[in-house]
């Protein structure tokens, strides 16, 4: 059981603000803003989703990692969602 949910993604999806609107403890960070680990405590459960951010640049990809390297310590659990196109 999470506590919290944050969602990553690069623009507005109607899902995410349902998810917002109807849930407590949802957080949803647009144009792929990504939190910093340090702003929560390693106390609660944490799911952090990444939401089609594959292309943006090294920097959001060093900012994910960082969860990826220090999140569980922190309580986090994370998904990457990308999808193929041809």
């Amino acid at each position: 059981m999470f506590y919290e949910d944050h969602h990553c993604t690069k623009e507005d999806e109607t899902l995410y603000q349902h998810l917002k609107d109807t849930i407590d403890g949802v957080d949803i960070f647009e144009n792929a803003q990504i939190p910093s680990i340090k702003d929560y405590d390693n106390e609660t459960s944490k799911l952090i989703i990444f939401d089609d951010l594959v292309l943006e640049g090294r920097k959001v990809q060093a900012q994910i990692g960082d969860f990826y390297i220090r999140g569980r310590k922190a309580g986090f659990s994370m998904c990457y969602l990308s999808q193929e196109s041809h």
